[in-house]
Parts: C-alpha cells; sequence; structure tokens
C-alpha cells in the first residue's frame, strides 16, 4: 500500500497533483513537507481489505475494484438489495463542471477529472460498476440514487465514456426511472 504512508509517488500523480500540489511541494521548506507528510500517514491504521472476501464487519457486502479515480480505488456491492456504494468512481452531482456543479442537477458523471489518476482504467471500472445492476447508487458526490433507471444510467454512462462521445470523460446521464433519495424522477435527457 505504496499511498498509505502519505508520500508523494509521481506515478500515481493526477492532474490536480501536477498543477498545484507538485508546485507547491517545491516552494515549501523541506522540514515543513516532512512534517505534513509524516501527519498525512495511514501506515499504522490501514490494512489491505480481502479483495473476494467482504470487507470486515460487513458479511454481506463484497469489495469491487475500480481503479482509476486513484490506484486502489475500491467500491462495495451488496448483492441482496443491489446496492453500490461506488467512491469517487461515479458521481451523481457533476463536480466536472462549476455550472454542473452550482446546478446540482441529479444525474449519473464519471468521476473528477482533475483528481482522476488514470481515465482509461475509470472507464473500464464505471463498465464494470454497471455490470453490477445497481438498484441503489451512493457516489462519493450528490444524493444517493435509486429505482430501476440506477442501472440504465451506469450503463449509458458506460457507453458516453468509451463509446467515444467525451474526449475528458466527465459524461451525464439521467433516466426517468431514477430517483435521487429527495426527489422525484429524473427527467429524460432533453425533455
Amino acid at each position: 500500500m505504496p499511498l498509505a504512508a502519505g508520500t508523494y509517488r509521481p506515478e500515481y500523480q493526477n492532474p490536480l497533483d501536477r498543477w498545484l500540489i507538485v508546485p507547491l511541494l517545491h516552494v515549501l521548506p523541506r522540514r515543513r513537507v516532512d512534517a505534513m507528510t509524516a501527519a498525512a500517514s495511514l501506515a499504522r491504521v490501514a490494512r489491505r481489505l480481502d479483495p473476494v472476501g467482504p470487507p470486515p464487519g460487513l458479511p454481506d457486502w463484497r469489495c469491487v475494484a475500480a481503479p482509476g479515480h486513484t490506484p486502489g480505488h475500491a467500491t462495495f456491492f451488496r448483492g441482496r438489495d443491489r446496492v453500490l456504494i461506488a467512491g469517487d468512481a461515479v458521481l451523481t452531482v457533476n463536480l466536472n463542471s462549476a455550472r454542473g456543479l452550482l446546478r446540482g442537477r441529479p444525474g449519473v458523471w464519471g468521476p473528477p477529472w482533475y483528481t482522476t489518476w488514470n481515465w482509461p482504467l475509470a472507464k473500464e471500472s464505471v463498465a464494470a460498476l454497471a455490470r453490477l445492476e445497481p438498484r441503489v447508487l451512493a457516489g462519493g458526490h450528490g444524493r444517493p440514487m435509486t429505482g430501476a433507471g440506477t442501472a440504465a444510467c451506469l450503463h449509458a454512462l458506460t457507453e458516453t465514456l468509451c463509446g467515444g462521445t467525451s474526449a475528458v470523460g466527465p459524461g451525464r446521464q439521467r433516466h426517468p426511472a431514477a430517483r435521487t433519495a429527495d426527489q422525484g424522477p429524473h427527467r429524460a435527457p432533453g425533455s
């Protein structure tokens, strides 16, 4: 678990690291950087998850690897009621545009492009999560989405990301049968 120690690893950098974090680290005093790194270390508490077994304390759930946003990104799926906790692999609010964020329109989007480490892997992960056919989707940002259209939204997002209709990858999908926790049905795109 190379990132648990809080150290900077160039092979895992994302756009935000390249544009802001690394330049900032170069202007800070070395002792300050070392102190921040030591304070951020999770090496003593982080533990590897069993890739085929349930997460600790959650016997009905399974870990589903979803690398791309980060190298070791994991999601959690409970098959009995088709609940997917996706973290930043899939979002239900658009963090890829200021207008989308301010509007807060519900839908399904890919991970934030500015903090995504590997776009090809992120796209593959969205496709793998869509194949789980979730009825409940809790992304890392945004309100949970429920309903029969939830899986259809993920499949449509997969098509957007992998089908070449989105150059960067922050596509959005909504489906009339999917709902957020506190809102009625989403309107179909264009309606």
